[in-house]
């Protein structure tokens, strides 16, 4: 029966090896027999903190859920295009970072075309190309997750090659690549996709560029900064001609009248929600100190929201299963540079003491 519907299925989706995303706090509390009230969660790089408190007054005060929302996006644009300081017929919204990239993806590649990833990197790039019939070349990083322009110009030697995604920083990596990396591959002529979902813990942005490169686009997201995860919303900043036709090919009402909401209300707090920014990156450094000085781990320098620490003698498996026992997950991936790796989450002040201590206890 199984192999009746498989046969109804594109080969290359039957092949492909797809994203493993994390689990929910409740899934993960039920996986290890805990309570979820006792659950730390420094896997995802979400916001400990959560949203601004208006939002939750917002939402249930809103009345409008039983409209549909405005199809061409025009307050949500308007807020973000302020916000971000940009023409508003520049930006564009989407359900998140991931529905953007699937749209450029969409909107770019034919079956058969080329793209370029920068390993490691975000998989949801290389799972969308190739569910878009893209062939995808690595160009891996060097020893320090900078981008090798000579591995890159090597992918790209036979002509082929129309996009690459640079995240910058870098999931998982938090590898921050400077403007003279950026403008190097703008001039090789690709579609070159900044994913800056980290603008805000870093203060870097290639946006600036756009009216210069209308081979730039630079999405950004309200995931992590403002604690909007949940929400899903993410939005690109781009040439306006690149702006229509995606308005041509996204779903009619991508953005929810919930996301609206949240996001008109976080645009309120936005001295608040930066303030948690800053402490986040305090944190990011006070857990690098106590995992470098007092437990001899090398993390690799970040400017994201998170730190990824590596983890000698193969005990990085063992780890992360035993700090999940104890109520602290952490992220792992199965990228062979990244196999010795533990991605960590900057959390509340008490979450890193928590994770110090288990993690003390464990490496005795």
């Amino acid at each position: 029966m199984n192999d009746s519907v498989d046969k109804l299925v594109r080969p290359l989706v039957r092949a492909l090896d797809p994203y493993k995303p994390v689990e929910p706090p409740e899934e993960l509390a039920k996986r290890e027999g805990i309570d979820p009230a006792s659950i730390i969660k420094m896997d995802a790089s979400e916001n400990p903190y959560g949203p601004s408190p208006l939002v939750a007054e917002a939402l249930g005060a809103s009345s409008g859920y039983n409209i549909y929302p405005d199809p061409f996006q025009r307050e949500v644009r308007a807020s973000l295009a302020a916000y971000a300081g940009v023409p508003f017929e520049s930006v564009i919204a989407g359900a998140g970072c991931d529905e953007l990239i699937d749209l450029v993806v969409r909107l770019t590649m034919d079956p058969g075309d080329t793209a370029i990833n920068l390993t490691p990197t975000f998989g949801m790039y290389s799972v969308t190309l190739k569910l878009a019939g893209a062939e995808v070349v690595d160009a891996p990083r060097d020893a320090s997750f900078n981008v090798d322009m000579d591995a890159v110009r090597a992918a790209a030697a036979d002509g082929r090659a129309k996009l690459v995604f640079l995240c910058n920083p870098n999931n998982p990596t938090g590898t921050l690549s400077p403007e003279p990396d950026v403008l190097a591959l703008l001039d090789m002529g690709l579609m070159v996709v900044v994913d800056e979902t980290y603008h805000e813990f870093c203060g870097f942005t290639s946006a600036h560029l756009v009216d210069e490169y209308p081979n730039l686009v630079v999405l950004r997201s309200l995931s992590k900064w403002a604690g909007l995860a949940g929400v899903r919303l993410g939005y690109g900043i781009m040439h306006p001609r690149l702006v229509e036709h995606i308005m041509g090919i996204k779903q009619p009402y991508n953005v929810s009248v919930a996301a609206q909401v949240a996001l008109s209300a976080s645009l309120q707090d936005t001295d608040m929600l930066l303030q948690r920014v800053r402490m986040l990156v305090e944190e990011r450094e006070r857990m690098r100190g106590l995992l470098e000085d007092s437990l001899g781990l090398y993390c690799h320098p970040s400017k994201a929201n998170f730190l990824l620490c590596e983890v000698p003698d193969g005990r990085a498996p063992g780890l992360q299963a035993q700090l999940a026992k104890r109520g602290v997950f952490v992220r792992r991936f199965n990228e062979d540079r990244l196999q010795e790796c533990l991605r960590i989450s900057a959390g509340k002040p008490e979450e890193t003491d928590a994770l110090i201590n288990a993690l003390t206890e464990l490496m005795k």
